[in-house]
């Protein structure tokens, strides 16, 4: 795991519980939503998490670091820097990308089951003209992986307990 991942996971889950707990101010008025944010927004920075911004008004918090970028939200935009040749899922809510230099990771939540999500994502790799591998499948998970030049793509679709699907995709230079 890289440096930035390593801090990315300390500063998100420092980020979460805090958010919890300034859910409950939020109705105090806007200097104290801001102040809020502020807060923990330096925590986070002094946590080793890079430039930290947090919006409670979207529920959005995004780390610049060193070493790559993260943002954990709802409907999240992909960013400029997801690589042209690889394709997004297209569909549901875009909750978290990352983006470290070496590659991009992107996670939605997804209607549908794991398999026709799997079955949804394959066809787009391969209409993209990426040589797929064997994967795992199941009730439960699907992996998906492929090659095409210089990119690989790996793609994991998960069953979220009853509550949904997510499909988390991640791209690298290929080996």
């Amino acid at each position: 795991m890289s440096g930035m991942s390593k801090r990315g996971v300390r500063v998100a889950g420092l980020v979460g519980g805090c958010l919890l707990a300034a859910s409950t101010v939020t109705a105090c008025g806007q200097i104290v939503e801001n102040a809020t944010e502020q807060a923990i927004e330096q925590a986070a920075e002094q946590a080793g998490g890079g430039n930290v911004d947090l919006d409670l008004d979207s529920g959005t918090v995004t780390v610049e670091g060193e070493d790559g970028n993260m943002a954990i939200g709802s409907d999240l935009a992909l960013p400029d820097t997801w690589p042209a040749d690889v394709p997004p899922f297209e569909g549901g809510s875009l909750i978290s990308v990352m983006d470290s230099g070496n590659g991009s990771t992107g996670t939605w939540q997804v209607d549908g089951t794991v398999k026709e999500i799997g079955e949804s994502y394959r066809a787009t790799l391969e209409g993209a003209g990426y040589s797929l591998e064997e994967g795992l499948v199941s009730e439960e998970m699907v992996t998906i992986g492929g090659i095409k030049g210089n990119t690989r793509v790996d793609a994991i679709i998960v069953s979220d307990g009853g509550t949904g699907t997510s499909i988390t995709i991640s791209s690298s230079p290929a080996q």
